[in-house]
């Protein structure tokens, strides 16, 4: 892409996903977000199966734990440990070994 032309539809996507994956990695509102999607998931859990109530706890644990692991802007551990470079968004495709 030159500097001068407009980024297309699936470059305009990558920068969205990019933003997202650093907001959930290096944010309070972004571990809030990951917190609660973990709470609402154990609330649904306990308010409609018969569970025992011991699986809505781990599921509540299991959701922020789940998204960074397959996060690549959380270098804390997962895809993205020791790899991932903040200045760019990253490419699908995977790069040659050298």
């Amino acid at each position: 892409m030159d500097d001068d032309s407009t980024p297309t539809f699936a470059e305009r996507v990558k920068r969205i996903e990019h933003a997202i994956r650093l907001w959930l990695a290096t944010t309070f509102t972004g571990s809030l977000v990951k917190v609660s999607l973990g709470a609402a998931l154990g609330w649904v859990m306990l308010d409609v199966t018969n569970w025992p109530p011991i699986y809505a706890a781990i599921g509540v644990v299991a959701v922020p734990l789940v998204i960074n692991a397959l996060n690549s802007a959380d270098g804390r551990y997962g895809r993205g440990k020791d790899v991932f470079d903040p200045s760019e968004p990253e490419d699908d495709e995977p790069s040659e070994p050298q």
